[in-house]
């Protein structure tokens, strides 16, 4: 197992930082979405991806700009 996930790091430090920081931010979105629905909580995908990303500094651009636009008028 280590032996793959060595592997893995290898290749993804080979991708530029962004597509690193995408499939980082794709893990936890993921993680935290099935984590919740263990618990017996519904999350939304997009919303939470976006939380992270606001969070850990890292631009989605324009994918969340409609979600963006919706919490401004509440």
């Amino acid at each position: 197992m280590r032996h793959k996930q060595g592997s893995l790091l290898g290749r993804m430090k080979a991708l530029g930082f962004s597509i690193r920081a995408e499939a980082g931010l794709e893990t936890l979105t993921l993680d935290v979405v099935k984590s919740s629905a263990i618990e017996g909580e519904s999350l939304d995908v997009a919303q939470v991806r976006s939380s992270l990303a606001r969070g850990l500094g890292i631009d989605i651009g324009r994918s969340n700009a409609p979600e963006q636009k919706r919490r401004r008028r509440c």
